[in-house]
């Protein structure tokens, strides 16, 4: 015969058991044998309170709120490096372009010669009005200066003449403050008009207002920041973002004023619409670089 071995009760749950007592007269049913050992309520006293649980939430929420803020703004300050270092590395390439070709990229806002993407994109805060590196282009003098013709489904990054046979650079970096994310390059435009003596290309910037502006040549019905130079004003000039591209290089035909624009002038007002962590670090204003 095998002796069976009466079983124990255990409890546990930090340090908190249920104390075996006696039975007795005060602790005993009519379907209780007597002598029987019944369970006592558990003693917790090492357990935590509600209240005690309630500061340690407490203070993990402080350190969070202290804590969130500043991640996030290391991540716009991060974005903001790279957006500056992607400019300056499309200044090399598209110097490179002029000095081979004796002329710049060609930019456009013309929706059927940028990728799918970046058109039906901006096309639901109203009328195309994106300048920016020309993608698609035809007809038989593309190739003399210095492009060829590519399919409507060309990728985004890819340009032409800039990127393409010959890579001034591996493919054109997108604009890290798009609400599109990898598919919206920077904004760019340059002289086409006389002498080619500059261009200029800009990220909306941390305030990532891509969308302030109804469209193509319609004012916003905001005041315009740019007294001497009204079109420079994205506002007044009905362009998304800050700068009005068209009017920010010397040699543009849309900044209002007779002839070349003096480049000083230029960078005067611009300065009124560009972004500056002295403002904050998610403030007003784009991110630009003006060439060459």
């Amino acid at each position: 015969m095998i002796e069976r071995k009466p079983l124990s009760v255990a409890w546990v749950s930090r340090q908190c058991d249920f104390k075996p007592t006696d039975g007795g007269p005060s602790s005993t049913s009519a379907s209780q044998r007597p002598g029987a050992r019944i369970l006592s309520r558990p003693s917790c006293a090492n357990a935590f309170t509600l209240i005690e649980l309630l500061i340690v939430i407490s203070i993990i929420l402080i350190l969070i709120a202290v804590a969130l803020p500043n991640f996030l703004a290391a991540q716009v300050r991060a974005k903001v490096t790279r957006a500056e270092a992607d400019l300056r590395s499309l200044a090399v390439a598209i110097e490179a372009f002029r000095t081979e070709h004796k002329h710049y990229p060609i930019g456009t806002d013309d929706l059927g010669a940028v990728p799918a993407e970046v058109e039906n994109h901006f096309l639901q805060y109203g009328e195309y009005a994106f300048y920016t590196f020309r993608t698609i282009f035809s007809g038989n003098g593309a190739s003399s200066l210095g492009y060829y013709d590519l399919p409507a489904d060309t990728p985004v990054g890819v340009v032409p003449g800039l990127t393409t046979p010959m890579a001034y650079i591996t493919q054109i970096p997108t604009d890290p403050f798009s609400r599109l994310p990898g598919f919206i390059t920077y904004s760019y435009r340059e002289d086409r008009d006389g002498v080619f003596n500059g261009w200029i290309a800009t990220s909306f910037g941390p305030d990532t207002d891509e969308a302030e502006n109804p469209g193509k040549n319609l004012p916003s019905g905001a005041p315009v920041r740019t007294s001497l130079l009204p079109n420079l004003d994205a506002r007044g000039a009905g362009r998304y973002g800050d700068i009005n591209e068209k009017a920010g290089h010397p040699g543009s035909n849309f900044t209002g004023l007779p002839g070349e624009t003096p480049r000083q002038l230029i960078v005067q007002e611009i300065q009124v619409l560009a972004y500056s962590p002295t403002n904050g670090v998610v403030s007003d204003g784009d991110l630009f670089r003006l060439g060459p």
